[in-house]
């Protein structure tokens, strides 16, 4: 007996920041990467990659969060800083340069700041306290197997840091 492979569509959330005017253009998307983003081969990839050229050519400015150790990285000209999560901040005028930073698990995510359209200046989103709500509130703690090793492995900082945690 065979069991047909049955394709589940996913649906990726995003969030928008649109003009307070009737026009609701798009001032700044902010995007959380997902695994079927850095999926290679994968349709997600694919219609990631599609608007975040969009995106990166100036059409508006764009926040990417990537905090998923396993998966292909999106293409950029310039080397990845060397972490295994980063942020990313583009600004419309400044496209296709953008400003990264790395990220840790065993240091706070940085706030960071959120271009808006002029005249308004950047808000700032303090990304800590939302991703320990999340965790905290999903339970995470009683779904993930901490025990089992990561891909990639963690560094020897890393895994003392974990340890450390688990007393």
């Amino acid at each position: 007996m065979m069991q047909a492979m049955i394709e589940a569509e996913q649906r990726e959330t995003f969030l928008e920041i649109l003009q307070a005017d009737r026009t609701r253009k798009l001032v700044t998307g902010i995007e959380v990467v997902s695994s079927s983003n850095k999926r290679a081969g994968s349709k997600g990839r694919r219609l990631y990659h599609r608007k975040r050229q969009m995106y990166l050519s100036g059409f508006a400015n764009f926040v990417e969060i990537d905090l998923l150790r396993r998966g292909r990285r999106m293409p950029m000209v310039d080397a990845w800083p060397n972490g295994p999560y980063y942020l990313l901040v583009s600004r419309k005028k400044q496209a296709p340069r953008c400003s990264v930073w790395p990220a840790y698990c065993t240091e706070s995510l940085p706030a960071l700041r959120i271009p808006l359209a002029p005249p308004d200046p950047d808000i700032v989103l303090d990304l800590q306290p939302l991703i320990t709500a999340i965790y905290d509130r999903s339970r995470y703690d009683r779904d993930i197997d901490y025990r089992q090793p990561l891909q990639p492995p963690l560094s020897p900082a890393e895994a003392a840091w974990l340890a450390s945690r688990a007393t």
